[in-house]
């Protein structure tokens, strides 16, 4: 009997103590573990249905937990570095230069060509850049040519310029000059120096050739260009033949066009067709039978191409104006 009443004493002191733990516990805000069974405060002793509001949630209406991430500066793009701390992100550096327009490429791609006359009235289509194209991969030089040199002549002023193609081999230099026409390039046949020239009002493109043998010929040849290509105007061959060679005074016959004319004639015609006032510009020259650049042309030979290379000009411009 004695032994069972110490037991009860023992845990009503107990309960007590607990009680008393938990008061303190939860005056400091410090959560205690689950409260025993039969040991309940009156405020945690509520009746089914008589929750509040608050406290009364419908299954699944828990709000979820929400992750959060480290802060990113907003104004920090990706792939950039932030500034040091206490500074505000640096502006990115803007250009203030207007975007070159696409279309412009084009006049970028002519710029990489000698041009005879104006390269702002250039209305080379893109048929003709082709025709250009094929021009030069099928030109065939007496010599196997290293490198090419392309330029445009614009010689009536229309815009729609011809092509000069400049070659040089191991030892040799020559150059082709093409039309076009009809959707195809063509060939024009030249001599050696070529001049603008103004005859009687009329721009023209004269082609020269000297000939100092023993029977010396000087071919004289005009040419009429417009709209890509050029007309043969005329084409004169003067030659003049020793007959009665003498240290003091030696005797010739004189020829226009295979017609034998006295000396007086032959210079008298000769003059009319080379006037040094005629001339507006030399383009091709040669000297000691070696061509060279003049004039417009004088950088011609300052950026060599390969053939591939030069081809790839025109076909760049025709990508650009179709």
């Amino acid at each position: 009997m004695i032994i069972k009443q110490s037991r009860i004493l023992i845990h009503s002191l107990i309960c007590v103590v607990f009680l008393l733990t938990t008061c303190i516990f939860t005056a400091c805000g410090i959560k205690t573990a689950d409260t025993p069974p039969g040991t309940e405060t009156p405020a945690q002793m509520q009746t089914p249905g008589t929750e509040t509001p608050a406290q009364m949630q419908t299954p699944g209406s828990e709000k979820p937990v929400q992750m959060q991430t480290p802060a990113v500066p907003s104004q920090v793009k990706p792939g950039t570095k932030p500034d040091k701390p206490g500074k505000p992100p640096q502006e990115e550096l803007r250009d203030t230069e207007e975007p070159y327009e696409q279309d412009t490429s084009a006049e970028r791609i002519l710029a990489q060509l000698p041009y005879y006359g104006n390269r702002n009235d250039c209305r080379m289509t893109a048929m003709q850049a082709l025709a250009y194209a094929e021009a030069i991969r099928t030109a065939d030089p007496w010599t196997d040519a290293e490198w090419f040199y392309p330029a445009l002549m614009d010689v009536a002023g229309d815009g729609v310029p011809l092509l000069f193609l400049l070659w040089q081999g191991e030892y040799n230099l020559g150059y082709f000059l093409y039309g076009y026409e009809n959707g195809s390039s063509h060939r024009i046949d030249c001599y050696d120096t070529l001049t603008v020239v103004l005859m009687d009002g009329e721009i023209l493109l004269r082609d020269f050739m000297d000939e100092s043998t023993y029977e010396d010929c000087d071919l004289i040849g005009f040419f009429r260009v417009s709209n890509g290509t050029a007309e043969l105007v005329s084409d004169t061959l003067f030659r003049s033949q020793i007959v009665d060679y003498d240290a003091d005074k030696s005797e010739y016959l004189y020829y226009i066009n295979g017609d034998e004319v006295s000396r007086a004639d032959y210079d008298r015609r000769y003059h009319e067709l080379m006037p040094p006032e005629s001339e507006i510009e030399t383009l091709i020259g040669v000297r000691h039978t070696a061509y060279y650049p003049c004039g417009s042309f004088s950088e011609l030979l300052s950026i060599e191409y390969s053939r591939d290379q030069a081809v790839q000009i025109f076909i760049n411009y025709a990508d650009c104006v179709r």
